[in-house]
């Protein structure tokens, strides 16, 4: 096929018209509305379209990044704040007197006792003892069943980070206090 031919537009498929009847009433770009095209403009054209394409999908993946990196750095300044309530509400929280606590209290030391644990027992054992043995009372003695695991095995058992768990309930508030 000589490059001076003329072929059917790939674009309109050689009507002239596309789909696209807001955008100057459909007329093709690629023919100019007459249905025939020269090859070489073909691979031009495309090549043109696909540069474009590329170069806004890349745009748009940018800002996607830099977008969610904004979002990342205000949830973690979020997160933080929560932490660090959840850590000054637990280093003051006193631990209950009620007689549910009381009996929780001597329940735990006596399993504890009776499992032989001690300063040198494991986190996985003491977290394993606390599921299996207390598991419906752990949900309304979590911070003491903490402060004994703390005291006792030198670790936290719940998790103080904000982003699992707002003891405070003020994840309103500091989302407010930052968005100022």
């Amino acid at each position: 096929m000589c490059k001076s031919t003329k072929i059917k537009c790939p674009r309109c498929g050689g009507s002239g018209q596309t789909e696209f009847t807001h955008v100057v009433y459909g007329v093709c770009f690629m023919c100019e509305g007459e249905g025939m095209v020269y090859p070489k403009r073909v691979g031009e054209l495309t090549e043109r379209a696909k540069i474009r394409k590329a170069s806004k999908e890349a745009k748009y993946q940018q800002e996607l990044k830099e977008s969610k990196e904004r979002d990342d750095a205000y949830w973690n300044k979020v997160y933080a704040e929560i932490t660090r309530r959840n850590n000054a509400f637990f280093d003051n929280y006193k631990c209950a007197t009620s007689k549910g606590a009381m009996q929780f209290y001597k329940d735990v030391k006596g399993m504890s006792d009776v499992l032989g644990f001690d300063a040198s027992t494991s986190e996985e054992e003491v977290r394993t003892m606390f599921k299996d043995f207390f598991k419906s009372t752990l949900l309304h003695f979590r911070l003491e069943a903490s402060k004994y695991t703390l005291k006792y095995h030198n670790f936290c058992l719940v998790d103080l980070d904000g982003k699992e768990n707002d003891f405070t309930n003020c994840m309103h508030e500091v989302q407010n206090l930052i968005k100022r």
